[in-house]
């Protein structure tokens, strides 16, 4: 079981990883000013660096449900 959850935080990290990485090589080729485009950037990361954040905190909420749950199952 801790390997699935394992499995899902890695799928969804590596996801978002790509998705940032993909916009960002977006706005590197987006015909706007260094300045701009640095500040894009920085605003895309740190939106990606939330959702990073608020799915792993998701993620570790569901796998404590489940240990409470497979704890309270194996304690019966």
């Amino acid at each position: 079981m801790s390997n699935d959850k394992s499995s899902v935080l890695e799928i969804a990290l590596t996801f978002v990883i790509g998705a940032a990485a993909g916009y960002v090589v977006g706005i590197l080729f987006a015909p706007a000013g260094g300045k701009k485009t640095r500040h894009n950037i920085q605003k895309e990361i740190n939106k990606a660096g939330d959702m990073v954040k608020d799915n792993y905190e998701k993620i570790a909420k569901e796998a404590q449900k489940g240990i409470e749950a497979l704890s309270k199952h194996l304690k019966t």
